[in-house]
């Protein structure tokens, strides 16, 4: 479940954050044909795989595992091929020109994963025959693909009900506190809750869950879930598969709402000892609350990545050569900007989820171990249901995965924790701690954002990417004098004088009695090194600029003018008029204050005072 949900994360992600340039690639009919000879080159490599699987003379343990993994590598190609699609032939296109795919999201990541889909319903056309034999399974073709297919929908619905809600934000008339970042991390949050009470209810009936029959088996689980004072909707049989998946399962919060799921063949293998020690490891995700826990990972994802996206864009678009290729005519350098963007994000979140996550969730199922070895009173039942799972199952006892521990490693602690009572607390302990930890580390990264951000360097980022911007829209508007001032602003922030002034005086002359680029050229002029540095020039142009608009920072040039043209007091009496104006960074003019009263006092003392001033905001 948890490496589906990994890869449909980063389908998602290759998919939607890929931004077709303003013409296509190749034409209509040559992308349609490579596609489709990627996807037979596709489909000849997975039979390949499964050929030379099915040629070698294997035993049942060892075919498992190379099924498993032969499995893991062609999810892994089918991505890199929906990357090729994206990046290489840029599909999105023509996807886009399809009516409503370009403004939804909901639409153009559903095309994403049903490209996505189409590929794994190849590589479980194929591996059928070999889960047949693994598992000595009757199920039929069709029916296994419609397994892995619904299983795979009800992964998705946590996106699918997210992506409407952004659709729906953007089409619905709501009021304008939601459409703020505060108003939409509340619909965020409103969502995940509703998700996470009420999602159970429809899983259940979406998989075709039905009560576990009447009989002496249901009558002793009930027995036993209310000995321990276990309240769940139901016992339901989960047709995984047909049922024949040797596996089980807890989803809900909720008394009313939460299920355990059982799969017939698990219900069939299993005597009622095993099946009680089952229940009591599924009630112990649920005592040791680790649906609330995976609901914080996740929210904390978000807000991490919602906290640096401004950084990480400022820092791409910063780069002069990925932003030439962002603006780039044409399809293939807008598409090389997209990959060499999204793949650093995409390597992030697959680290995350399979590191730090995987810690966790595999920590969590010993936990849950932990809880039905107290809950039972020894470990024997559930270490013989591990054992019958993991031979039934294609002999998977030493089998390898990053949400689990192997059957043989869960086993083993078991017997530890059998033999000395102290393990569990132990254990307990340090996941616990490594949970504050983990929500320590993630609440000061977020918090951090706001200082990062304020940094030079991404200042730097940003300044250069309102350029890039800028010189983009200058093209098409040569003579605007707001943008040629907010260009030259720019150009003087990260020290290019000379385009700075040059920008500033077309925009001046175009509009001279504009006090704002009359305040941004005094600024230069009174601050820029020579050659451009004019104390004259800077004090007529601050006078006409504060006789306009004699706001808090354009006195605040007018004082930076006086003061560099050896006018101490009256540069004095300008910064003193500023600060009445009580401006939000009063720190900045208190320490130009400082700064004109120690010039006047060494003038009365006839020490020359350094010709030095800060960065003006």
């Amino acid at each position: 479940m948890y490496g589906q949900l990994l890869c449909f994360i980063i389908a998602l992600m290759i998919f939607s954050f890929h931004q077709p340039g303003d013409g296509p690639l190749l034409s209509l009919q040559e992308t349609a044909l490579l596609s489709l000879a990627i996807f037979l080159l596709f489909t000849l490599t997975c039979a390949t795989v499964f050929h030379r699987l099915g040629q070698s003379h294997l035993s049942e343990s060892s075919l498992s595992l190379k099924y498993h993994r032969a499995q893991s590598r062609l999810a892994a190609l089918a991505l890199l091929t929906l990357a090729f699609y994206v990046y290489a032939l840029d599909i999105r296109y023509y996807l886009d020109s399809i009516p409503g795919v370009k403004k939804s999201l909901t639409l153009s990541g559903g095309l994403g994963l049903l490209i996505y889909l189409l590929h794994m319903g190849v590589v479980w056309f194929l591996s059928h025959p070999f889960y047949q034999k693994i598992h000595h399974s009757v199920i039929r073709r069709p029916a296994f693909i419609a397994g892995h297919l619904s299983f795979s929908a009800a992964i998705l619905i946590p996106w699918c009900l997210l992506s409407l809600l952004s659709d729906l934000t953007q089409l619905l008339p709501l009021p304008t506190f939601f459409k703020s970042a505060t108003g939409e991390w509340i619909l965020l949050g409103l969502t995940m809750c509703v998700f996470i009470l009420l999602a159970p209810w429809l899983l259940v009936r979406l998989w075709r869950c039905h009560p576990i029959p009447e009989g002496p088996q249901r009558a002793e689980l009930d027995r036993f879930c209310r000995e321990n004072r276990f309240k769940v909707g139901g016992l339901m049989l989960w047709p995984l598969f047909g049922g024949e998946m040797l596996t089980a399962g807890i989803m809900g919060v909720l008394p009313q709402f939460r299920y355990i799921l059982i799969t017939r063949s698990l219900l069939a293998l299993l005597n009622i000892d095993e099946l009680k020690a089952v229940l009591a490891h599924e009630m112990g995700h649920a005592r040791r609350h680790h649906v609330v826990f995976f609901l914080i990972f996740f929210v904390g994802l978000i807000a991490l990545t919602s906290s640096y996206s401004d950084v990480y864009f400022y820092a791409v678009f910063g780069q002069n050569t990925l932003r030439q290729w962002a603006y780039s005519a044409g399809a293939f350098y807008p598409s090389m900007f997209s990959m060499i963007t999204v793949f650093p994000v995409m390597l992030l979140a697959a680290a995350y989820f399979r590191y730090v996550f995987g810690f966790f969730l595999r920590n969590s199922e010993r936990q849950a171990d932990l809880c039905a070895l107290q809950t039972i009173g020894h470990p024997h039942t559930l270490i013989s249901a591990f054992q019958k799972i993991a031979f039934f199952s294609g002999k998977i006892e030493n089998l390898p995965s990053w949400h689990h521990f192997s059957i043989r490693q869960r086993i083993d602690f078991l017997e530890k924790a059998c033999e000395d009572e102290k393990t569990a607390a132990r254990h307990n302990r340090r996941l616990y701690g490594c949970a504050i930890l983990f929500v320590v580390v993630m609440s000061i990264l977020i918090a951090a954002s706001g200082k990062v951000e304020a940094t030079k360097t991404v200042q730097g980022w940003r300044a250069e990417y309102g350029i890039g911007v800028l010189e983009k829209i200058l093209e098409n508007k040569p003579d605007d004098p707001s943008l040629l001032d907010m260009y030259g602003g720019l150009l003087m922030e990260r020290g290019r004088f000379e385009k700075a002034e040059s920008s500033l005086r077309i925009a001046h002359d175009l509009a001279p009695d504009d006090a704002g680029i009359m305040n941004n050229l005094a600024w230069l002029y009174a601050t820029a090194p020579p050659p451009f540095f004019t104390p004259e020039a800077a004090l007529e142009l601050a006078r006409r600029a504060a006789a306009l608009t004699p706001t808090s920072h354009v006195l605040d040039t007018l004082a930076e003018a006086y003061y560099v043209n050896g006018r101490y007091d009256e540069a004095l009496e300008a910064i003193l008029r500023a600060i009445g104006e009580k401006p939000k960074n009063l720190d900045y003019f208190l320490r130009q204050q400082e700064k004109f009263e120690k010039a006047a006092k060494m003038r009365k003392e006839r020490q020359p005072p350094p010709l030095h001033s800060e960065t003006g905001e």
